[in-house]
């Protein structure tokens, strides 16, 4: 699906290979530390001890730990990287991201971004455009749709109020721009993912 900039095997799959990792006679560990990181460690004594809590435990240093990845990530990418990562290091695109990412119901125009990040709509454009790759309008219509075909395969929510959520006013509109971003309809789109969740065997992930 045409989800662009969005699609984790993009983005992800190069903070993937930037990891740091350590090696070992016959194994190569990508997700690991520094020797006086303690962190990891902490994980696997969670893991293996069984404690009260451990699940979520472990469930929040995952998140730390992801955390500290794209922070590494992000302190060692070359000024040349373009994708929604890169402008998280931009004055001026990442206020509008992150207002994005936080409020994508909101209704947002580029002056409204703009005046988040403080600057004006001609920068706001230029920057946004050169940095993740596309326009900050296309950007927001792409998250919606991400957001909303999340939502239609973990979720049993009305498509109506799937569509409110994402910020649109009508279920109409919101079809419209579905299927031209998916080539599916909200309901073909939530069909297809409930037979490959449901089928035996299946890898959802895939």
């Amino acid at each position: 699906m045409p989800f662009g900039v969005f699609d984790p095997r993009q983005e992800f799959s190069v903070v993937w290979r930037h990891l740091p990792h350590w090696e070992q006679p016959g194994a190569t560990y990508f997700i690991t530390w520094r020797t006086h990181d303690s962190l990891p460690r902490q994980v696997v004594a969670e893991s293996r001890l069984g404690r009260v809590g451990a699940d979520t435990m472990l469930t929040r240093m995952a998140e730390l730990m992801f955390i500290e990845v794209v922070r590494r990530y992000l302190e060692t990418m070359p000024p040349q990287q373009t994708g929604w990562l890169a402008g998280l290091r931009d004055e001026v695109v990442a206020p509008a991201i992150a207002c994005i990412h936080a409020r994508p119901s909101e209704d947002w125009t580029l002056a409204t971004l703009a005046h988040e990040a403080g600057s004006s709509r001609t920068v706001m454009a230029d920057r946004f455009s050169s940095i993740v790759g596309v326009p900050p309008m296309q950007y927001l219509t792409q998250w919606r749709i991400q957001l909303a075909a999340n939502a239609l395969t973990s979720s049993r929510a009305k498509v109506s109020a799937v569509a409110g959520q994402v910020g649109y006013a009508s279920e109409a509109a919101f079809s419209r721009a579905f299927k031209r971003a998916t080539g599916q309809s909200p309901a073909e789109f939530r069909s297809a993912g409930a037979r490959v969740l449901g089928s035996p065997g299946s890898n959802p992930s895939t």
